[in-house]
């Protein structure tokens, strides 16, 4: 009895540190409104924690700022943008669907990346912007098919030196310089 008793309060204390550390890692809204879209929507105001799977928009002149992995993220939402929460133990903190946004990471090799349509960014030191303006499609697509993207995807640098990465490309994260834009 004593071991099973040891064992189940290491499994419980196990259990414990996944959750606060999964709780550490997870998004909020910062400042501002976001709308959650889906079969759950509703308005989502500053204070309140965002799962990952979350799809979330800024009205049309609303802005708002995500904050994730305590103060190792910070995304400013523009107006009429649209962005998916993802798991961030994957390293990737929020894909940008459609509309701009603005991202400051802190310095570090782990810090989450911004993923966009064609490539994915990690903050690093600076700050960038990342825009995504799909192209307007006309022809119905059937559920469950992938649709390869079609649209303008703009990088630019603020500061430091953000790194992107672009699938397809075998050299890895390649730094944008201050003021570089892609």
């Amino acid at each position: 009895l004593r071991y099973a008793a040891l064992a189940a309060a290491a499994a419980l204390f196990v259990m414990a540190g996944y959750g606060f550390l999964f709780r550490a890692r997870s998004a909020w809204v910062e400042s501002g409104s976001v709308a959650l879209l889906g079969p759950t929507a509703r308005n989502i105001k500053a204070g309140k924690v965002l799962s990952p799977g979350d799809v979330v928009a800024t009205s049309d002149q609303g802005e708002a700022t995500l904050a994730g992995e305590p103060g190792r993220l910070r995304v400013a939402l523009r107006p009429k943008t649209i962005a998916r929460i993802t798991d961030p133990r994957s390293g990737t903190a929020l894909q940008v669907l459609r509309g701009e946004a603005y991202c400051r990471g802190s310095a570090g090799e782990n810090t989450p990346l911004v993923a966009s349509p064609l490539a994915n960014v990690a903050a690093g030191p600076g700050a960038f912007s990342l825009n995504v303006t799909p192209e307007a499609t006309v022809t119905s697509v059937p559920a469950g098919t992938i649709q390869p993207f079609k649209g303008v995807v703009t990088l630019a640098a603020h500061d430091g030196a953000a790194r992107v990465l672009v699938p397809g490309q075998t050299s890895g994260p390649m730094p944008l310089q201050r003021g570089q834009v892609l």
